[in-house]
């Protein structure tokens, strides 16, 4: 129910009959048949979902996979695409880690836009280098990739599956600085 509050309907698409329409118009012209038509609803969200994977997130995996199922039976949204990563975003996302489907990162920036919601989802908690340092003078840094994602969709949250009371580690203070941090929980999604 949480994903549902992720839609933004507008109408779009095919005309459908506008069955109140056409009886208030129909009534307005004292009983002359007016069809209304009018075109159906359509989600114009695009989610994208950038999942943690392994490491320090194994003790969430079944958080983790509830809300990946739950993404993909809501079928409400215009679009839907998972990514995983580790730790942080880098140069490479991964689509399958069972068949190392990798793709550059900056191809998947560049079919993103303000229509797109970006749900991170991790616990942000990793060493500082590997958030704060590149990997040579021409790499951007691990917080470097994540300004990119923001700057390219507005609405870009990180959910965190550990307790609030737990973020005071110095990766997930920079993380939740960068984008809103909320957990990973019911309130929380819908906060987000």
């Amino acid at each position: 129910m949480a994903l549902r509050a992720l839609r933004f309907l507008e109408r779009d698409g095919e005309e459908e009959l506008d069955i109140d329409g056409t009886i208030a118009a129909t009534a307005r012209n004292g009983g002359d048949v007016e069809i209304v038509q009018r075109r159906s609803r359509a989600n114009r969200v695009r989610l994208t979902l950038l999942l943690d994977s392994g490491g320090s997130m194994a003790p969430f995996a079944r958080d983790l996979d509830r809300l990946f199922t739950a993404a993909q039976e809501v079928q409400t949204f215009r679009s839907l695409e998972t990514w995983h990563f580790h730790n942080c975003v880098y140069c490479y996302l991964v689509k399958d880690y069972d068949e190392w489907d990798r793709v550059p990162t900056e191809r998947i920036l560049g079919k993103l836009g303000p229509e797109h919601r970006l749900l991170f989802v991790g616990d942000a908690c990793m060493a500082p280098w590997e958030l704060f340092s590149s990997y040579g003078s021409d790499t951007p840094s691990g917080l470097d990739w994540l300004g990119r994602f923001v700057r390219s969709c507005p609405a870009t949250v990180w959910l965190n599956p550990m307790s609030s009371n737990e973020w005071n580690h110095p990766t997930v203070r920079a993380v939740g600085e960068l984008m809103p941090m909320y957990p990973l929980t019911l309130d929380g999604l819908r906060d987000a």
